[in-house]
Formats: structure tokens, C-alpha cells, sequence
């Protein structure tokens, strides 16, 4: 499907077919999205306000609501691109231009809004492992709110990079579309970042299992957020080079870290069961380090001027092989990190510990309320 069915594929069918199973995959999130927005804002414990509801929840919110927004965008490009392609192939390019016009929607800043609910759960794990509330809830709202602004990429269905040359006036025009669609969204992830810390420093923390892949999965879509900042500078040279997958691997894995540590902290919630807290953290820090090797070395490889989609015929100075080496043996430890967290869930599930009614001494609504598997 990716060599004969994706963007630029050689077969017309199959080309076909991946944009309609894109366009399926979308009203699937859109239907996903509606009902995790809704259900946010009509189904919460009675009493509770909005302004009180788990920072996962509002996280949860703007993500959905960012969806909304920007995945009908992507249905109508699909649309165009679909019939374009299936009849004339003059308006859109046909296969090779498929993603010319659809590949805002898989790379950044688009994709911010994708793990948004990641730094939710560090927010709401955060206070817990700090044994605190956190002090500035206010100022959480509005870094996730922030993080979301990347939405506004979708309006011009492109990207905005920073030419630093030229007279003031023109450095001034530049700057401000690369700020607002770049620099908004790594000021609000430095602001969920910031509160952590501050809940941190003003508790007496005791850490918890499932803290450290959370941390960790942050910690790397962070440095997504970084890269994709500098990625947009003109003179760094990066456009069109492998730096921007580095950035989306780091993204994307970052947000499978941050999934495994949320579910080791709600899962024995769900089924009542504890996961081993040696594999959780085991596999947290075996995540991080697979991600570290599948992305750090194109980042590397980018400033080199590797260029993106070609898989041979270029050349440059530096240990090419090792980097793109370094990067798929990243790549098989990450998947092999996937299956080994699902096999630990199995295993918990059949034989683990009984979780007792707060694991985490967390004190919060969801461990309160009666329900959950006994």
C-alpha cells in the first residue's frame, strides 16, 4: 500500500484506495472527537464545573475541539485530491501531488494538536506524584489552550518559516506568521512544563511508576516542539531534509510513552489489576532510548542536508549508513517495546496484584467515586 497506494504511488487503484481509507480513517476521528467533546461538556460528576474538571479533561476538550476544526479541512482536501486523481489529474497533481496539498496534516505544527492529551496527563499525574495541588491551574488552561493556536496552520494549509535577512521591516514580516504558528504552541508546552515543575517544588514528591514514562514521553515531544521551531529558520537549511521525520518520530513515540504511563496509572482503575512496576518503568526508559536512537540521528543527518523521501542515489558528508542504521535499530526497539507492554497487560490482567481503592494515594474524583473492576 505505501510503495503502490500512498502519495506519488505507481498504482491507480491503490492510490484510489488510500484515499478513501483516509477519508474513512477521518470521519471515524471526527465521530470520535464529537463524542469526547460532548461528553466533556455534558457528562461530568454533577456539581462540577468546567473550570474544576481533571486537566485530562480539558485537555481532552481543546484537543477534540482543535479536531473539529481542522479534520473537515482535510476531508475536503481528500475530496478534491480524490477526484482530481481518479479524472483529469490536472488541478492537484494526480499521486505526486497528494501530499503538496495534504501534507500539513501529517507533519508539524498540525500535529501538536494530535498529542495535545499527552501533556494532559502529565498535568493531572503531576500534582499526585508531588503529593500538592497544583498552584497555578489557571495558567495550565491556558498553556493547553496554546498548544492548540497550531490550528491555525490549517487556515493557509501551510507552513511559515522565518527568513532572517533583509531589512527590519522584512524580518518583522516574517517573524510574526513564525511565531505565531511555531512559538505559540513550544510557549504553551513551556507553560504546562513550568506548572509541573512548580507543583513539584512546592509538594513533598514521591515518585510513582508511571511518572517516568509520562515525564519522558513530554520530554520528547518537546524536543519535537524544539526542533520544529528550528526547522523553520531559513538559514538552518532543513527544509526537505529527514530532520522533519526526526521531529515526527519524537512526537509520535513521545505520545506512546506518555499512553503507557497513563495507562499503567488509570488501568488498575479499569480492571483492577496492578502493572509491574518494574515494566513499567523498564519499558518507559527502553522507549525513551528507542526514541532517541530512531530520531536523534536524523537530526543530525538533517543539518548534513539528507534529504527527505529518498531511500538512495544521494550523498553527503558523514557517517550516513551509521545514522540511518542507529535510526531503524531505533525503530525495532520501539516495536518491540509495543509488544512487550501489551504482553505485560495480558500478563497483569490474568495474575497480577489487586489494585486497592487509591493505588497512588491520589485523593482525586476518579479514585473517590465508587465503580471501576472489583
Amino acid at each position: 500500500m505505501a510503495a503502490n497506494g500512498g502519495p506519488g504511488g505507481g498504482n491507480a487503484q491503490m492510490v484510489d484506495l488510500y484515499l478513501i481509507g483516509l477519508a474513512l480513517s477521518i470521519l471515524g476521528a471526527l465521530a470520535a472527537s464529537v463524542s469526547l467533546f460532548s461528553t466533556v461538556l455534558t457528562a461530568r460528576t454533577a456539581g462540577m464545573s468546567l473550570a474544576d474538571a481533571p486537566m485530562l479533561a480539558w485537555s481532552s476538550l481543546v484537543g477534540a475541539a482543535a479536531l473539529l476544526l481542522t479534520l473537515p479541512v482535510m476531508l475536503g482536501t481528500i475530496i478534491f485530491a480524490a477526484v482530481d486523481h481518479h479524472y483529469e489529474r490536472l488541478a492537484f497533481g494526480g499521486n505526486e501531488g497528494i501530499m503538496t496539498w495534504l501534507g500539513w496534516a501529517f507533519t508539524q505544527p498540525q500535529t501538536f494538536i494530535y498529542v495535545v492529551v499527552a501533556l494532559g496527563v502529565l498535568a493531572d499525574m503531576t500534582p499526585v506524584m508531588a503529593r500538592a495541588k497544583q498552584p497555578l491551574r489557571g495558567a495550565v488552561v491556558i498553556g493547553l489552550g496554546l498548544v492548540t493556536t497550531a490550528l491555525v496552520g490549517t487556515v493557509s494549509q501551510t507552513s511559515h518559516s522565518l527568513n532572517w535577512s533583509g531589512s527590519l521591516t522584512d524580518k518583522a514580516k516574517s517573524f510574526v506568521p513564525y511565531a505565531l504558528y511555531n512559538l505559540l504552541p513550544l510557549l504553551g508546552l513551556v507553560i504546562v512544563l513550568a506548572t509541573a515543575l512548580l507543583a513539584v517544588m512546592s509538594g513533598k514528591p514521591k515518585i510513582i511508576a508511571p511518572y517516568f514514562p509520562t515525564a519522558l514521553g513530554v520530554g520528547l515531544i518537546m524536543a519535537a516542539v524544539l526542533g520544529n521551531a528550528v526547522q523553520r529558520i531559513d538559514q538552518a537549511g532543513l527544509a526537505g531534509t529527514v530532520f522533519d521525520e526526526a521531529a515526527l518520530t519524537y512526537l509520535t513515540y513521545g505520545s506512546v510513552l506518555v499512553a503507557w504511563g497513563a495507562l499503567a496509572f488509570w488501568g488498575p482503575r479499569i480492571w483492577g489489576k496492578m502493572l509491574s512496576d518494574v515494566a513499567v518503568v523498564g519499558l518507559g526508559v527502553l522507549g525513551f532510548i528507542a526514541t532517541v536512537l530512531a530520531s536523534l540521528p536524523y537530526y543530525i543527518a538533517g543539518f548534513a542536508n539528507q534529504p527527505a523521501d529518498i531511500a538512495s542515489d544521494f550523498d553527503y558528508s558523514g557517517p550516513q549508513s551509521l545514522w540511518n542504521l542507529l535510526s531503524t535499530g531505533g525503530h525495532a526497539l520501539m516495536a518491540l517495546c509495543v509488544l512487550a507492554a501489551v504482553a505485560t497487560v495480558i500478563r497483569a490482567r490474568m495474575s497480577g496484584v489487586n489494585a486497592t481503592e487509591d493505588p497512588w494515594d491520589a485523593r482525586t474524583l476518579e479514585w473517590s467515586v465508587d465503580g471501576g473492576a472489583r
